[in-house]
């Protein structure tokens, strides 16, 4: 009887793909305007929310020009889209001061 079923039975194979093919070059991101605090004075930036970092990044350029001094460096490697790696690189760590403007 059990044999019956097994034998009448019908496999079904079912696949599924999902597939993103969108063509498009352009990519919106969070931005806020602050000013940022430093030894040189104030400055206006924007700040770049990326929600799928786990650190938060400000140019060379800007600290610098702001004065801002490391408190410790850290060894990071990134992992980029499709798997790859950069190599291992020391970064500088900073403590940055900035308010939010409120714009009316």
């Amino acid at each position: 009887m059990c044999n019956d079923i097994v034998r009448n039975s019908k496999h079904h194979t079912v696949v599924q793909s999902n597939t993103s093919a969108t063509v498009q070059s352009n990519v919106l991101m969070q931005t806020l305007v602050v000013c940022v605090h430093g030894k040189q004075g104030k400055k206006y930036a924007r700040l770049l929310f990326d929600s799928g970092s786990q650190r938060s990044y400000v140019k060379n350029k800007t600290a610098r020009e702001m004065g801002f001094e490391p408190t410790r460096t850290e060894k990071l490697q990134h992992a980029l889209f499709g798997g790859q790696l950069t190599d291992t690189a020391e970064y500088n760590v900073f403590s940055i001061q900035f308010a939010y403007l409120r714009f009316r």
